[in-house]
């Protein structure tokens, strides 16, 4: 039996398996995909984020792979800077805004999770269902791993598995919200030449756009299309 079973590899599930692994605590996390995902996704990590990692101990094989420190600057439709931002404040001992990739950190964490001794790391194993183990308040899940089924007991069930969440579903939880009309393109690129480190954005009332330097000469580049 597990004391917590987590759903999703993402950032927030393998950060939380570390903080559990870390006071104890058996822990399994799982995810239906074969690996941790390796695309493009989150490119900005905030100071009180790097803090909750570093309490992970594993700040020190992150941070080769994070941009720490830049600001934004805005420009204007005729391309003149009118405004910049720069945070030179560290309340929780680090820049308020890092540049990353957030395929590298997964990967950093997944890894850090081989042969750990209180937690489980298990891909390709999805969540189907789970009922209560009456009269045990555990709770009894049932996994699909290829074309088995397995039986797991836990205490707590943790649904870390993003905006399409089967946990959430499941427990009949809505996702209230809304979301923009507009349709942006969003480009990551590497061979970045320019050394500014700064965001630019572009407040274009046409075609606003954002330009993002990253580790590894990277750049991100959004907007929206012109219809």
């Amino acid at each position: 039996m597990y004391q917590v079973v987590i759903v999703g590899t993402g950032p927030t599930g393998l950060v939380l398996a570390h903080l559990l692994g870390s006071y104890g605590v058996k822990t399994l996390i799982i995810d239906k995909a074969s690996g941790p995902v390796d695309e493009a996704r989150a490119v900005t990590i905030d100071d009180e984020s790097l803090r909750t990692l570093q309490a992970t101990g594993l700040l020190s094989k992150i941070l080769p792979n994070v941009v720490l420190g830049y600001g934004v600057h805005y420009y204007s439709w005729r391309n003149k800077l009118f405004a910049k931002i720069e945070p030179q404040s560290q309340e929780y001992g680090y820049p308020k805004r890092n540049a990353f990739r957030q395929q590298l950190l997964v990967k950093a964490l997944s890894d850090a999770l081989l042969g750990h001794e209180f937690v489980d790391q298990r891909f390709e194993h999805e969540l189907l269902d789970w009922q209560q183990a009456a009269p045990s308040p555990a709770l009894n899940l049932r996994l699909r791993h290829q074309d088995q089924e397995l039986q797991v007991q836990t205490a707590w069930l943790l649904g870390c598995d993003g905006g399409r969440s089967s946990v959430r579903e499941q427990l009949g939880i809505s996702l209230n919200g809304s979301t923009y009309s507009e349709k942006w393109l969003i480009a990551d690129l590497i061979g970045r030449n320019s050394a500014f480190r700064h965001t630019r954005t572009y407040c274009d009332p046409v075609r606003p756009a954002i330009r993002l330097p990253g580790p590894q000469t990277t750049v991100r580049y959004e907007f929206m299309p012109v219809s």
